[in-house]
C-alpha cells in the first residue's frame, strides 16, 4: 500500500502523488478501489432507430420524386419496396441476434422470397427459382449443423430448422409441375437432399424430433 512520509497517511489505488500535500509517495501500488468503467456497446436497438429512420426519410424522398414525375417511374416504386425490406432485414436481425441459427434462417427464407419478388417484377427469368432457392435451403440446412455442432447445442435445439428446410424445399415442386423453372437440376438435387436429411433424421434421431416439436407446439 502506498503512504506519504509528510502526511503520514495511507493512500490507496496507484497514484504518484499524494492527494493532500502533493508530495512524493512511497509503498507499492495496489489495484484502484473504483470499479473501471468500461464503455457502453452499441445498442443494437439504436442502430434500429436509426435505420428506422434512414429508410423512412429514404421513403419520403422516393415518394416525393415519384410523385413530381406523375408516378410515371415503375423503378421508384421498386426501390420503395426494396428499401421497406431492407428495414424488416435490419429488424429480424437485431430482434434474433442472440439465436444465431434462428437469425440466419429466417434470413435465409427472407432472401429466397425477396429474391423472387425481385425476379418477378423485373420481367421474371427463373433465376430465383432455378438457382438461388436451391442453393440457399441447402446452404442453410449445411451452415445450421455446422453452427449447432460449433456452439455445442443438443440437435433438438435445432432440428426443427432443418424440418423447416426439408419442408420448404418441397414447395420447389410448385414451379416444376407449372413449368416454371426454367433449369430443374438444382431444384431437383436440392430436395433430394434435403429428403435425405429428413429420413436421417427420422430413422436415427426421432427422441431429438419429438423433444424439439413437443417444446414448439407444446404437446
Amino acid at each position: 500500500m502506498l503512504s506519504c512520509p509528510k502526511c503520514q497517511v495511507t493512500i490507496r489505488g496507484s497514484k504518484t502523488c499524494c492527494p493532500l500535500c502533493g508530495g512524493r509517495v512511497q509503498g507499492e501500488p495496489e489495484p484502484s478501489p473504483f470499479p473501471l468503467i468500461v464503455p457502453k456497446k452499441v445498442n443494437p436497438f439504436t442502430v434500429l432507430r436509426l435505420s428506422t429512420f434512414i429508410c423512412i426519410a429514404a421513403e419520403i424522398i422516393l415518394l416525393t420524386v415519384h410523385y413530381l414525375t406523375d408516378f410515371d417511374n415503375h423503378w421508384l416504386t421498386f426501390s420503395m419496396i426494396c428499401t421497406g425490406l431492407v428495414w424488416l432485414d435490419i429488424s429480424m436481425t437485431v430482434n434474433y441476434r442472440r439465436n444465431l441459427i434462428k437469425m440466419l434462417s429466417l434470413q435465409a427464407y427472407f432472401v429466397c422470397a425477396a429474391a423472387v419478388f425481385i425476379d418477378i417484377y423485373s420481367g421474371y427469368r427463373g433465376w430465383s427459382i432455378a438457382w438461388l432457392i436451391p442453393l440457399g435451403l441447402t446452404a442453410i440446412s449445411i451452415a445450421t449443423v455446422c453452427i449447432g455442432k460449433g456452439l455445442k447445442m443438443l440437435l433438438e435445439e435445432y432440428i426443427i430448422f432443418l424440418a423447416v428446410d426439408m419442408l420448404l424445399s418441397f414447395l420447389q415442386m410448385i414451379p416444376i409441375l407449372l413449368d416454371l423453372n426454367p433449369f430443374k437440376l438444382p431444384a431437383v438435387l436440392s430436395m433430394a437432399f434435403l429428403l435425405i436429411c429428413g429420413i436421417a433424421a427420422v430413422i436415427f434421431f426421432r427422441k431429438d424430433l419429438a423433444s424439439a416439436a413437443s417444446k414448439l407446439f407444446n404437446i
